[in-house]
């Protein structure tokens, strides 16, 4: 007899339990889903938050430094108050400042004239003041009718000067939804600068003296999340912004359907896509790891050079790394990925490896010829690391002085413990170099503290060559202090040759390094720059 083949089961032909199940892993899809989503949401809300906190902090750190600089540009007037001259000083600088629409002279508790209206025949007494600074600036929030009638502006004054904020200090935010507020304060929220977006005062009021929601996340309407950030400094003024329709419940019904139907049917998907973003994720760190392991990373070399004879007097080691999958990575990708992952230590000794290995020869048959190897903090608190130096150099015939270890401050480290451990550096006879000197904590104090041999101005500094800003004001007064300590410097970032002038006439010593010479090179190129010295000014010049 023959059997009967039967057809293949279909979902409508399974058994009432599989039926069951299936429609249970829609529904688990769909929640799974709509619980991803509204998390997902709530992330980039919160980032949003972020974002547009640091916008409107940005602007009224910018507005104050504004407000206290054209005070102090006010009172260094060498003209009578009001004066022709006075007032003609007082509309020069107003140019300077983007926030600032006039500047006035006070008298007897009044504004006797200003750049923008002149000498007012008619002068209204200042009211009290919103908020006195422990350093003697006053504040005046919506100023009515001073010093003309209709006009309303947020003023600061100090002495026998007066600021006038321009009502443009917060336009062009970035555009939010109604549901998003904002509070300007002080750090202790006892004076509102401003607010952003429809809230009254009791809301304020509640918002500043509420806590974080710990259950912001639930999918459940009625949450709220706020965030917080705070200025450093002498003056401190913080924005707190609140999201009051979080996630899922900030979106229109129709996203709410594309949601369900999306998680019924392919809410397995969602979870696999996840698990593959996270292994992607941590899968480049693993790549790392085995490249440090097989020692497959690799050195390229930025030439310095003496400023004064444009010799090739050492070179900088940049770590580089071409993986076969995601091929060539960023070092600020792959070193902070390295920290992060605690494999620092053993990334820096694969690359002083390779870099004494392959500039051995050229240190050895000239021994003016330095190499600058950059250090993190992890490889400075490392015991064993000024031991493993010490070998390969002891191996190769370097001597010490011919390494300069360049030290860049990523975290504010234990200052005497960095002093401590650069000293040991220094007794070997190696060099310390200050990288980036100028910004983040590489400041007068870590110089102080680290004895270092050699300073390195950041490229920011460099670059502002030529222009009117505060770095080149800023660089100026660098070159004094470089004058004055007597110490070796290097200056980033020379790419054209109005910046080599520039420092070559305030600073006759100073190495440089940049694309003006070269781009970082491999180790044969070094070697033919150092045997043909392209750069080498004549003598006769």
């Amino acid at each position: 007899m023959h059997r009967v083949s039967q057809p293949a089961p279909s979902f409508f032909t399974l058994p009432k339990k599989m039926h069951w199940m299936a429609l249970l892993s829609g529904l688990l899809g769909t929640i799974l889903t709509i619980c991803v989503v509204h998390v997902v949401i709530i992330s980039h809300e919160r980032e949003f938050l972020l974002e547009y906190s640091e916008a409107i902090l940005s602007r009224a750190l910018k507005a104050n430094k504004e407000s206290r600089l054209s005070l102090k540009f006010a009172s260094q007037s060498p003209y009578p108050q009001c004066s022709p001259q006075d007032m003609g000083y007082l509309r020069t600088g107003l140019w300077d400042f983007d926030f600032i629409h006039d500047i006035g002279r006070l008298k007897n508790g009044a504004i006797e004239c200003s750049a923008g209206w002149g000498l007012l025949t008619h002068q209204r007494n200042l009211p009290h003041s919103s908020e006195l600074t422990p350093d003697g600036y006053q504040f005046w929030k919506q100023l009515k009718d001073i010093p003309k009638e209709g006009i309303s502006s947020d003023a600061v004054a100090q002495g026998n000067s007066i600021a006038f904020v321009s009502h443009y200090v917060f336009t062009n935010l970035p555009r939010v939804p109604e549901f998003i507020s904002a509070v300007l304060t002080t750090k202790r929220s006892d004076y509102i600068y401003q607010t952003f977006g429809d809230i009254n005062k009791q809301q304020t009021v509640a918002l500043l003296s509420g806590e974080q929601d710990p259950f912001f996340w639930l999918p459940i309407e009625g949450r709220k999340i706020h965030t917080e950030l705070c200025s450093q400094g002498s003056t401190v003024v913080c924005t707190t912004a609140v999201d009051s329709q979080l996630g899922i419940f900030g979106i229109s019904y129709l996203y709410h359907t594309v949601i369900i139907v999306i998680g019924f049917l392919f809410g397995g998907i969602t979870s696999l896509l996840v698990s593959f973003a996270r292994l992607r994720k941590h899968s480049l760190g693993s790549h790392l790891k085995k490249a440090i392991e097989k020692k497959l990373l690799h050195v390229q070399y930025q030439p310095k050079i003496q400023l004064q004879t444009g010799e090739v007097v050492g070179v900088e080691a940049l770590a580089r790394w071409n993986d076969d999958t995601y091929g060539a990575v960023s070092p600020d990708v792959f070193i902070a990925l390295a920290e992060q992952n605690n494999l620092i230590k053993s990334l820096t000794k694969v690359i002083v490896e390779k870099t004494l290995m392959d500039m051995r020869d050229y240190l050895v048959n000239n021994e003016s010829f330095f190499v600058s190897i950059n250090l993190s903090i992890q490889d400075l608190t490392d015991t064993q690391f000024l031991s493993f130096i010490d070998d390969l150099v002891e191996r190769h015939g370097i001597k010490q002085e011919q390494l300069i270890f360049e030290i860049t401050e990523r975290s504010a480290a234990d200052q005497e413990a960095m002093s401590n451990t650069t000293k040991q550096f220094i007794k070997k006879g190696y060099q310390v170099s200050l990288d980036d000197f100028g910004t983040g904590y590489s400041n007068l104090s870590w110089l102080s503290a680290l004895e270092a041999d050699e300073i390195k101005i950041d490229k920011m500094f460099t670059q502002a060559i030529g222009t009117d800003s505060i770095n080149q004001n800023m660089l100026n007064g660098i070159f004094q202090l470089i004058e004055n300590l007597k110490m070796h410097v290097v200056f980033e970032g020379i790419e054209d040759q109005c910046a080599e002038d520039y420092i070559l006439e305030r600073s006759p010593d100073a190495i440089g390094q940049g694309w003006l010479y070269s781009r970082p090179v491999n180790a044969e190129a070094i070697g033919q720059l150092l045997t043909t010295q392209p750069l080498r000014k004549d003598s006769n010049e």
